[in-house]
Protein backbone atom coordinates (compact mmCIF):
# COMPACT_ATOMS: atom_id res chain seq x y z
CA UNK A 1 0.00 0.00 0.00
CA UNK A 2 1.23 3.52 -0.77
CA UNK A 3 1.61 5.86 1.84
CA UNK A 4 0.68 9.50 1.45
CA UNK A 5 3.26 12.23 1.01
CA UNK A 6 2.93 15.28 2.68
CA UNK A 7 4.16 18.76 1.38
CA UNK A 8 5.48 20.98 3.18
CA UNK A 9 3.83 24.21 3.28
CA UNK A 10 7.05 25.89 2.65
CA UNK A 11 7.39 23.85 -1.04
CA UNK A 12 3.88 25.26 -1.75
CA UNK A 13 4.47 28.68 -1.35
CA UNK A 14 8.10 28.69 -3.10
CA UNK A 15 7.86 31.40 -5.44
CA UNK A 16 6.42 35.21 -4.79
CA UNK A 17 3.57 34.25 -7.66
CA UNK A 18 2.04 31.48 -5.60
CA UNK A 19 1.65 32.88 -2.32
CA UNK A 20 0.04 36.23 -4.23
CA UNK A 21 -2.51 33.86 -5.77
CA UNK A 22 -3.21 32.24 -2.18
CA UNK A 23 -3.37 35.68 -0.33
CA UNK A 24 -6.05 36.86 -3.47
CA UNK A 25 -7.79 34.19 -3.12
CA UNK A 26 -7.99 33.73 1.11
CA UNK A 27 -9.08 37.43 0.76
CA UNK A 28 -12.12 37.25 -1.84
CA UNK A 29 -13.45 34.02 0.08
CA UNK A 30 -13.13 35.97 3.27
CA UNK A 31 -14.74 39.34 1.84
CA UNK A 32 -17.54 36.94 0.69
CA UNK A 33 -18.43 35.57 4.26
CA UNK A 34 -18.73 38.79 5.11
CA UNK A 35 -20.71 40.31 2.58
CA UNK A 36 -23.10 36.92 3.08
CA UNK A 37 -23.43 37.30 6.87
CA UNK A 38 -24.00 41.01 6.70
CA UNK A 39 -27.02 40.61 4.24
CA UNK A 40 -28.44 37.80 6.89
CA UNK A 41 -28.09 39.99 10.16
CA UNK A 42 -29.78 43.53 8.62
CA UNK A 43 -32.79 43.10 7.90
CA UNK A 44 -34.45 45.47 5.26
CA UNK A 45 -36.42 47.79 6.56
CA UNK A 46 -39.18 48.93 3.99
CA UNK A 47 -40.56 53.22 3.62
CA UNK A 48 -43.65 53.43 6.27
CA UNK A 49 -46.77 53.01 3.51
CA UNK A 50 -49.74 55.61 4.25
CA UNK A 51 -51.85 54.59 7.50
CA UNK A 52 -54.88 52.83 7.00
CA UNK A 53 -58.10 54.06 8.27
CA UNK A 54 -58.56 53.93 12.26
CA UNK A 55 -54.69 54.19 12.69
CA UNK A 56 -53.47 56.69 14.88
CA UNK A 57 -51.02 59.36 13.46
CA UNK A 58 -48.52 58.38 15.73
CA UNK A 59 -48.52 55.20 15.20
CA UNK A 60 -44.92 53.74 14.11
CA UNK A 61 -44.16 51.27 11.21
CA UNK A 62 -42.27 48.12 12.32
CA UNK A 63 -42.03 45.98 8.86
CA UNK A 64 -39.97 45.50 5.80
CA UNK A 65 -41.16 44.63 2.00
CA UNK A 66 -42.71 41.68 2.77
CA UNK A 67 -45.32 43.75 5.14
CA UNK A 68 -45.23 44.57 8.54
CA UNK A 69 -47.56 46.28 11.81
CA UNK A 70 -48.17 49.63 12.76
CA UNK A 71 -47.26 49.91 16.60
CA UNK A 72 -47.79 52.18 19.33
CA UNK A 73 -45.94 51.48 22.48
CA UNK A 74 -46.20 53.01 25.69
CA UNK A 75 -44.24 52.56 29.57
CA UNK A 76 -46.24 51.92 32.54
CA UNK A 77 -45.77 53.92 35.46
CA UNK A 78 -42.98 55.61 33.43
CA UNK A 79 -40.94 52.32 33.57
CA UNK A 80 -39.86 50.05 30.95
CA UNK A 81 -40.39 47.03 32.68
CA UNK A 82 -43.59 46.90 30.86
CA UNK A 83 -45.53 48.06 28.01
CA UNK A 84 -48.59 48.70 27.41
CA UNK A 85 -48.96 48.15 23.25
CA UNK A 86 -51.38 48.60 20.35
CA UNK A 87 -50.79 46.69 17.18
CA UNK A 88 -52.64 47.49 14.10
CA UNK A 89 -52.25 45.59 11.21
CA UNK A 90 -51.13 46.11 7.56
CA UNK A 91 -52.70 46.45 4.97
CA UNK A 92 -56.19 46.06 6.71
CA UNK A 93 -55.76 48.79 9.63
CA UNK A 94 -57.30 46.21 11.81
CA UNK A 95 -56.36 46.24 15.40
CA UNK A 96 -54.39 43.03 16.39
CA UNK A 97 -53.58 43.31 19.68
CA UNK A 98 -54.18 45.70 22.67
CA UNK A 99 -52.48 44.83 25.95
CA UNK A 100 -49.76 44.21 28.09
CA UNK A 101 -45.85 43.14 26.63
CA UNK A 102 -43.37 42.41 29.28
CA UNK A 103 -39.09 41.79 28.28
CA UNK A 104 -38.43 38.31 27.49
CA UNK A 105 -34.84 37.36 26.99
CA UNK A 106 -31.67 39.84 27.13
CA UNK A 107 -33.38 43.38 26.43
CA UNK A 108 -31.02 46.46 26.35
CA UNK A 109 -31.53 48.48 28.78
CA UNK A 110 -33.21 51.21 27.27
CA UNK A 111 -35.45 51.13 24.44
CA UNK A 112 -36.56 54.16 22.69
CA UNK A 113 -40.37 53.27 22.12
CA UNK A 114 -41.20 55.94 19.67
CA UNK A 115 -38.07 54.78 17.15
CA UNK A 116 -39.07 52.41 14.68
CA UNK A 117 -35.39 51.21 14.17
CA UNK A 118 -35.07 49.56 17.60
CA UNK A 119 -38.08 46.75 16.05
CA UNK A 120 -37.30 44.12 13.93
CA UNK A 121 -40.75 42.37 13.61
CA UNK A 122 -43.75 41.10 15.50
CA UNK A 123 -44.82 37.60 14.95
CA UNK A 124 -48.68 38.00 17.14
CA UNK A 125 -46.78 37.00 20.27
CA UNK A 126 -43.81 38.69 20.65
CA UNK A 127 -42.45 41.96 19.34
CA UNK A 128 -38.54 41.65 18.45
CA UNK A 129 -35.79 43.67 19.55
CA UNK A 130 -32.96 44.70 17.04
CA UNK A 131 -30.91 44.78 20.46
CA UNK A 132 -31.90 41.45 21.29
CA UNK A 133 -34.51 39.96 23.59
CA UNK A 134 -38.21 40.65 22.83
CA UNK A 135 -41.42 42.19 24.35
CA UNK A 136 -44.03 39.39 24.56
CA UNK A 137 -47.60 38.77 25.31
CA UNK A 138 -48.35 38.94 29.08
CA UNK A 139 -50.65 35.73 30.18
Amino acid sequence: MRSLKLIPICKIFRSRANIFAALLIFSSVLTSVIIMQSSIITPAKAEAPALPPGVPANAIWVGGADGGIFLILQTINGKSVEFHAHVWDYPSGTLEYNGILKPSGNVPKTIDIKDSQEFLGWDGVALYLRGGGSLRVSN
